[in-house]
């Protein structure tokens, strides 16, 4: 049996991955897999704030114990946003305890997943005068308070993504035992993950790329949901086959009406000089409608809450500040008596999916769709007039990282802020299902 964990991001719950969900299943059914899929219980809203170290003990609680009574021999792992950050430090832990011997690791994706951390950077011929940079100065300074100890982590004020990035640590080695390893990075508008840090590089070349006219926006009249998934050897061709509301026809993996769903890194080029997308709208646009003033304030006082209580636990527990690195296992000990009695409530209560999605697969006949990926620094990537002003320690975790047999895919979404798109997460957009349904796919026939 084929265990399937997912875990979602910061602030999350189980329901956000409610679309993802339904897609795996639905693909399971269909092909008849003996697959069963779990989404994670015990880290869900604030409890997310009390660091990476800490939910990824959860996490490995409760995926031990779904081992246990499952009698699993396969496992995936799966993580949007922050979860994917928790689901490498996870299979770390997996691996040193052993249990990677004993069951088979298959897949390890993360969907809009800061690898590199949540720091904001600039190119390095940006002046220091410029909104861009004094913005990015502010946010570094204050963002390491919003959310609690998992703030400081994503901000690298510790060694936390350093040591997941060591080539010889157990995360590093853990993900070496899976099969396969995806990366599914927005390009564009995904105003909490950038495309540098979600993709593992160190320029973005979607900050140079023109949009599109407004009537070229796509998807609207597309149903890649009806394409026929032709068999696997065919998925690293360069066309993607889609029907409209109007014709059928092969396009170019980097278009898909007038606006790119998955960008082909292996061959994409410019075709004229590069100017900066329309940030200036874009930037007014998310301030109107997002208050961001009123945000701030209320994660600033969560996250100072968060920071003081996991302080004080951790104290009470050990006698002297958190070490995560040299306090893990004992850690795991005394969490394994404070937590189990909690998950197993959670996870022998009834989930409360919420409501049922509108977009649900529905139709019975054969999918087609075709996306090329490329593990590495290629077309697209190498196109990029600069890098980015990346510390050093970054730099280093990029080139660890990237010697992973990553499969990466860029996806661009027409949508003002995709971070919950990609994973469709309110369950209403035909582009973010159809990303999961490619997905599924990939999980069941991979």
């Amino acid at each position: 049996m084929h265990l399937v964990f997912l875990i979602h991001g910061l602030f999350g719950n189980p329901s956000h991955l409610n679309s993802m969900l339904h897609s795996l299943e639905a693909r399971a059914k269909r092909q008849k897999s003996d697959i069963v899929v779990h989404r994670a219980q015990s880290i869900s809203t604030t409890r997310t704030f009390d660091g990476i170290e800490a939910n990824a003990e959860r996490l490995y609680l409760e995926l031990v114990h779904l081992l246990t009574t499952t009698n699993a021999t396969e496992i995936s792992i799966v993580g949007y946003s922050l979860g994917g950050l928790l689901a490498r430090m996870l299979v770390g832990m997996l691996h040193e305890d052993g249990i990677l011997e004993k069951v088979k690791p298959k897949i390890f994706a993360t969907f809009a997943t800061p690898h590199l951390g949540s720091t904001f950077v600039t190119s390095p011929s940006l002046s220091v005068w410029s909104p861009s940079f004094v913005f990015s100065r502010l946010f570094n300074a204050f963002g390491p308070w919003l959310v609690g100890p998992t703030g400081r982590d994503l901000f690298r004020k510790n060694n936390i993504i350093n040591d997941l990035s060591s080539p010889q640590g157990s995360s590093m080695l853990a993900l070496r035992k899976f099969e396969n390893l995806f990366i599914f990075a927005n390009g564009i508008r995904d105003r909490t993950v950038h495309f540098w840090t979600a993709f593992i590089a160190d320029r973005n070349p979607f900050n140079y790329i023109s949009t599109q006219s407004e009537n070229s926006h796509g998807h609207k009249n597309s149903d890649i949901n009806n394409a026929n998934i032709s068999s696997k050897g065919d998925i690293t061709t360069k066309t993607v086959t889609a029907s409209t509301s109007e014709r059928t026809r092969p396009m170019s993996i980097s278009t898909f009406d007038g606006y790119p769903m998955f960008v082909d890194l292996e061959s994409s080029r410019y075709g004229k000089n590069p100017h900066l997308n329309s940030p200036i709208l874009h930037t007014i646009l998310f301030a109107v409608f997002v208050p961001p003033l009123f945000l701030v304030l209320i994660f600033l006082l969560i996250g100072i809450s968060s920071y003081a209580w996991s302080r004080s636990a951790f104290r009470a527990m050990f006698g002297n500040p958190i070490d995560g690195n040299s306090h893990r296992h004992a850690a795991r000990e005394k969490l394994m008596s404070t937590l189990q009695q909690a998950l197993e409530t959670s996870l022998n209560a009834e989930e409360d999916d919420g409501e049922e999605l509108n977009t649900m697969m529905t139709n019975e006949g054969d999918n087609k769709i075709q996306c090329a990926w490329s593990p590495g620094y290629k077309g697209l990537i190498e196109s990029c007039p600069e890098t980015l002003d990346l510390p050093q320690d970054v730099q280093d975790n990029i080139r660890s990282l990237n010697s992973l047999p990553w499969q990466k895919y860029a996806v661009v979404l027409p949508r003002m802020n995709t971070h919950s798109q990609i994973v469709d997460r309110m369950g209403e957009t035909k582009d973010g299902k159809a990303i999961m349904d490619y997905f599924a796919y990939r999980l069941c026939n991979d």
